[in-house]
C-alpha cells in the first residue's frame, strides 16, 4: 500500500479515519484534508475512568483494496469508512458494511454494530471530514 500522487486519478475511494486507530496505514496515502477535535472526555472502555482526548481525523484517497488492508490493522471499538459515488464502506475489525453514501435507512445495520463496540450512536454518522 504505497499510492502515489500520480495515481490519485486512479483511486476510487474516500475515506474519513482516525489517526489513532490507523497512523500507520495513513503515512502511506494520500492526504486530502486533516482535522483535530476541540478536547473531550471520554471512556475508552466500559467503566474506566474518563480521559481527555482528541480525534485526529484524516480524509485519505485509497484504492478498494486498501479499505481491506485498513480493516486488518484497525484497532478493536474503531471504525472507518469510505465512498466511491453512492456507495459507503464501513469498516470496523470485526465486521465490514456496505450501504448507500445518502440512504441512512441502509445505515441500520453498521450503526447497530457500532453501538455492539460502545461507540455513541451520534459518532456513527459516517460524514465526510
Amino acid at each position: 500500500m504505497s499510492t502515489t500522487r500520480g495515481e490519485i486519478q486512479k483511486l476510487k475511494f474516500t475515506g474519513a479515519v482516525d489517526a489513532d486507530g490507523h497512523i500507520r496505514l495513513i503515512n502511506h496515502l494520500p492526504v486530502e484534508r486533516a482535522v483535530i477535535s476541540p478536547p473531550f472526555k471520554w471512556a475508552p472502555s466500559r467503566g474506566a475512568e474518563l480521559v481527555t482526548g482528541r480525534w485526529h481525523l484524516y480524509r485519505v484517497v485509497c484504492a478498494e483494496e486498501d479499505i481491506t488492508l485498513f480493516q486488518q490493522h484497525i484497532r478493536p471499538g474503531w471504525y472507518a469508512h469510505f465512498w466511491k459515488d453512492e456507495r459507503l464502506t464501513i469498516i470496523y475489525s470485526d465486521a465490514r458494511f456496505d450501504a448507500a453514501l445518502n440512504d441512512r435507512s441502509t445505515w441500520t445495520d453498521a450503526v447497530a454494530h457500532g453501538r455492539t463496540h460502545d461507540i455513541p450512536e451520534r459518532e456513527l454518522d459516517f460524514k465526510d471530514i
